[in-house]
């Protein structure tokens, strides 16, 4: 049931962001640089339901992305941008014992808000996902 209202609620607010953020930079590399911070939420969960994470994205459009309460991360690789949503692969660089290595994070840029959902698909867990909201943190 958690998964679902997770899943609902991920789903509710991309589309939410995709009404309502095209005129404000879309999935423009140079308009997500920067670093971004927020409370990711998990399901299903076998330890720390919520925590919190860092992403910096550059002007490029790759990044890198931080779990420190769960003292692991990595980089991140574009895959492919539409509209304003961007499409990456993260890899685990570090920490890799207690983080799920190779998922896949969409992001909705939504006027001063990343919308950021995390799927395990195509890894060793993937009936896990995860969903957070992302604000700018910084100049």
């Amino acid at each position: 049931m958690r998964r679902f209202i997770v899943s609902a609620v991920a789903v509710i607010a991309l589309a939410a962001a995709t009404a309502s953020c095209a005129s404000w930079g879309g999935g423009r590399p140079e308009a997500l640089a920067g670093s971004w911070e927020g409370m990711g939420v998990q399901v299903p969960s076998d330890g720390e339901a919520a925590w919190p994470l860092r992403m910096v994205l550059t002007r490029g459009g790759d990044g890198s992305i931080d779990y420190p309460t769960l003292s692991c991360g990595g980089s991140l690789t574009r895959l492919r941008s539409i509209g304003n949503t961007v499409v990456y692969r993260e890899v685990i660089t570090h920490g890799a014992e207690t983080c799920i290595e190779g998922g896949t994070i969409t992001i909705v840029n939504g006027k001063g808000k990343l919308f950021w959902y995390w799927t395990g698909e195509g890894t060793t867990d993937p009936e896990v996902s995860a969903a957070a909201v992302l604000k700018r943190v910084g100049a």
